[in-house]
C-alpha cells in the first residue's frame, strides 16, 4: 500500500479526470445562468458549485504530477 493517497496513478486518467470536471464545470455554470429560476440563491449555489469542480482541474493534475514523480523516485531509490 503505497502513502500517496491524493491524486490519480497515472497522468493518462488524470486528464481524463480533469477535463470531465472541466466540463461539468462549465455546464453547472451555464445551468446556473441560464436554466435555474432564483429562488433561494439556488442560481448562485449551482453556480458556486460548477465554480469548485473548476477549482479541482488544476488541483487533480497537480497531486497526479507530484504522485508520479514521488513513486519514480522510491524506484529509483531501491535500485542500487
Amino acid at each position: 500500500m503505497s502513502k500517496h493517497r491524493i491524486g490519480c496513478k497515472t497522468m493518462n486518467d488524470a486528464v481524463v479526470v480533469g477535463s470531465i470536471f472541466m466540463a461539468a464545470g462549465v455546464i453547472m455554470m451555464v445551468i446556473g445562468k441560464t436554466l435555474v429560476p432564483q429562488v433561494a440563491f439556488l442560481d448562485i449555489l449551482i453556480q458556486a458549485l460548477g465554480g469548485l469542480l473548476l477549482l479541482f482541474v488544476p488541483f487533480i493534475l497537480i497531486a497526479t504530477f507530484l504522485r508520479t514523480t514521488a513513486e519514480r523516485q522510491e524506484q529509483e531509490q531501491e535500485q542500487p
